[in-house]
């Protein structure tokens, strides 16, 4: 049903949205913001949403519990996906960054902010503070992302760049089975493991430091 929505969106293609697996639950005033500007976009709108929803929203605005967000980004859409609007979660990030798709940020909490300055930096998309969170300055972002190509093409750029490795994920995995088979694991094994507590937790650094800080305080006394 997913796909046959996707595929049926005509021209405009798909807007997805996406705030993350914990965001269960918006304000009723951030919520109504967000829809009533999706409704105001001729594209159709995916929108991952676990919480309780007005009765009434967009005719364009389908609203799922749970959906594959890797899929709808690549491989199900692509190119059906116009848009990305996200919280600037690490995984989003990485996933809107390999599909090439632009994106506008809404973070929310801790590195969402540092994701937010990347998506401005590398030049694929913008962001909105949730804070001063409005219908025109979300509805501002939105167009400027979607109506100006140096975000898409700079976002297939990268995705280019990314996807361009000698070995793909299973040729890798078959590589390193192979080679752990023929060689074992003990030149892969990390140093740390053969520290000891003193060597790892650099007590006796610490010592020394303490004892340094210790003479000094007592000559200045």
């Amino acid at each position: 049903d997913l796909n046959k929505l996707m595929q049926n969106s005509g021209d405009e293609g798909v807007i997805v949205v996406a705030l993350g697996s914990f965001i269960t639950f918006l304000p009723s005033k951030t919520l109504d913001t967000i829809l009533t500007t999706l409704a105001r976009f001729p594209h159709e709108i995916i929108f991952s949403y676990s919480g309780s929803t007005p009765r009434h929203i967009g005719d364009n605005i389908n609203i799922f519990q749970w959906f594959n967000q890797n899929d709808v980004l690549g491989e199900l859409s692509h190119p059906k996906t116009r848009l990305f609007i996200t919280h600037g979660g690490l995984s989003s990030y990485r996933e809107a960054m390999y599909h090439g798709v632009p994106m506008v940020c809404m973070p929310l909490m801790i590195d969402q902010f540092d994701t937010a300055a990347k998506i401005v930096s590398n030049g694929v998309g913008t962001y909105v503070k949730m804070k001063s969170l409005n219908n025109e300055n979300l509805y501002e972002a939105m167009v400027e992302v979607l109506s100006n190509k140096k975000y898409s093409d700079r976002a297939n750029q990268l995705s280019a760049a990314v996807k361009d490795v000698r070995m793909n994920a299973t040729e890798t995995a078959v590589f390193w089975i192979e080679h752990v088979t023929k060689y074992g694991v003990s030149h892969l094994t990390v140093h740390r493991k053969h520290l000891s507590v003193i060597e790892y937790y650099l007590l006796d650094v610490i010592a020394v430091i303490v004892t340094i800080m210790c003479i000094a305080g007592w000559s200045l006394r």
